[in-house]
């Protein structure tokens, strides 16, 4: 008996909660972005989610029996209650209250609009505990998210170059005939722009930061994507991206005192930036259409329809402010569509366009005030945690970028699973950095 009982801890010692938390970090980061299906872009989303769903689930059963051996072998698990965990569970509450309250059962507990149900919502949540309890931040994960950007990226500039690259487009479509919507292996451009503002500061501070020189071969597809940002030319993203490179700027500093005195520095130039946008009176459409928003005045033109969008969203929080009508619940509210004439598709608007507008219209302001005081949480452990190592600064920096571009996108499961993985390693346990 004895000796079964030694192979069984042998055995939880070569295969346990953290070598397999870590195959799944490494799959998402790597596969989850490249993965596409048979007809392009036609089904890439449903592929996505499909590859999401199949791969978390496994990964969850999996955690759930290690976890009920490792402690039948008496292994402790340690665990830290902090302010995270807290609001992360008074989200998932609401927001399920609010799926019972919905008038939209049974749709609202998953296959609702983009499948943004309660059941998506769950799953973000026990990926950020899943990832924050049973592993940390390891080189590796930045070489899949290296890898997987990188050949993101080559996709995207070889259909810019106009080839049809996988024949992701139909009909021998490219991307200048197909409405310049879709690029790489994401899909929409919106997605591939939230994809890339998550991963590029990333890569960027930690390929430059690592004790490891081989690292800074990292830097190739970190310029290769920010090249593809540049030429996609997606407003929100390179407004974030931009954003998070002032906004990280002071907290390279280990010293406080000086870190105060950069973000002093960069407050003002913030400001100076801001007034400077305030009496522009160019021809840029983005610094007018910000120009404008600064003076009190939003157009239903505004970013690309984004203030129609918007004021509308307004009026449907209004009508439902406490829990509103339950995740993905926009999808049946909004009353907007476009008609393409190249595509020759009527696009209907199903989402906020706006991650935090979102939140209000579907959950209520209490379930988008847990949201965003976790966040805030985590950003918090960020600042705190960023001269621990590296990985912290970098991980936190592509996080904050993500948040910002979530002002103006849609925070789907194209890229959603990606970003609770960056918040579960932010959050994570500290401890020494494994040189794999």
């Amino acid at each position: 008996m004895k000796k079964v009982k030694n192979k069984k801890k042998a055995l939880l010692d070569v295969i346990n909660t953290e070598v397999v938390t870590d195959i799944y970090v490494f799959i998402m980061l790597l596969f989850f972005p490249l993965v596409i299906g048979v007809n392009g872009y036609y089904d890439i989303d449903k592929v996505k989610l499909f590859f999401f769903m199949i791969t978390t689930t496994i990964w969850l059963f999996s955690l759930i029996i290690l976890f009920i051996l490792e402690r039948i072998h008496k292994k402790k698990l340690q665990f830290k209650i902090n302010m995270s965990y807290v609001f992360i569970f008074i989200f998932l509450i609401i927001s399920f209250i609010s799926t019972l309250l919905s008038p939209y059962k049974p749709d609202v507990f998953f296959k609702i609009g983009r499948y943004e149900g309660f059941l998506t919502t769950l799953l973000y949540v026990l990926i950020f505990l899943g990832i924050s309890l049973f592993t940390k931040p390891k080189r590796i994960f930045m070489w899949a998210m290296g890898i997987g950007v990188g050949l993101c990226s080559i996709v995207a500039f070889l259909q810019i170059l106009d080839f049809n690259v996988l024949w992701l487009f139909p009909n021998n479509l490219s991307y200048y005939t197909y409405s310049k919507s879709f690029l790489g292996t994401i899909g929409n451009i919106d997605f591939l722009s939230a994809y890339l503002c998550l991963v590029l500061p990333i890569l960027f501070i930690f390929s430059l930061k690592s004790d490891n020189k081989v690292d800074r071969f990292l830097l190739f597809p970190t310029l290769l994507g920010l090249t593809i940002s540049l030429i996609s030319r997606v407003s929100s993203g390179l407004l974030a991206l931009s954003g998070c490179v002032l906004l990280t700027i002071p907290l390279l500093f280990k010293d406080n005192k000086k870190a105060i005195k950069a973000g002093i520095g960069v407050f003002i130039l913030i400001l100076i930036v801001g007034v400077g946008i305030f009496f522009y009176k160019g021809n840029n459409t983005t610094i007018h259409e910000i120009s404008e928003v600064l003076h009190g005045r939003m157009s239903d033109e505004f970013g690309t329809g984004r203030g129609l969008i918007w004021n509308q969203g307004i009026d449907l929080f209004l009508e439902h402010p406490w829990l509103g009508t339950g995740p993905g619940s926009t999808s049946r509210r909004y009353h907007i569509k476009w008609y393409s004439l190249n595509t020759r598709i009527t696009n209907y608007v199903d989402n906020a366009h706006n991650a935090y507008l979102g939140y209000l219209i579907n959950i209520g302001v209490f379930g988008a005030l847990s949201y965003i005081l976790f966040l805030l949480s985590c950003l918090i452990k960020w600042i705190n945690k960023r001269n621990i190592n590296y990985f912290y600064i970098a991980i936190g920096s592509g996080v904050l970028c993500y948040l910002m571009q979530d002002f103006f996108n849609l925070n789907t499961y194209m890229t959603a699973p990606l970003l609770f993985i960056m918040l579960g390693l932010l959050i994570s346990k500290e401890g020494k950095l494994k040189n794999e």
